[in-house]
């Protein structure tokens, strides 16, 4: 990362992520209540860490999605797996 480590060494500082997601619980301990607050966490905080931590978006997004969700193409996901 070219720009990260040129700000790096001018500033001495560091570039991070900051989330915020809402809390939330289950409407019953049934199956699908539960599927469905997994389902949350990953559409609002699994979007943005899963790529930089695994290389691609949560699997439930693309499920969810019929197929139809964003995915990385081949050579991309090792760019951004394990920045975090």
């Amino acid at each position: 990362m070219p720009l990260l480590l040129s700000f790096t060494e001018k500033q001495g500082g560091q570039i991070g992520i900051s989330l915020i997601g809402e809390y939330v619980e289950p409407y019953s301990e049934s199956t699908e209540d539960r599927a469905a607050v997994k389902r949350n966490l990953d559409f609002e905080l699994g979007w943005y860490t899963e790529p930089l931590v695994y290389g691609d978006y949560p699997k439930s997004m693309s499920t969810f999605g019929q197929g139809k969700a964003a995915h990385f193409h081949q050579g991309r996901e090792e760019i951004v797996e394990g920045f975090l």
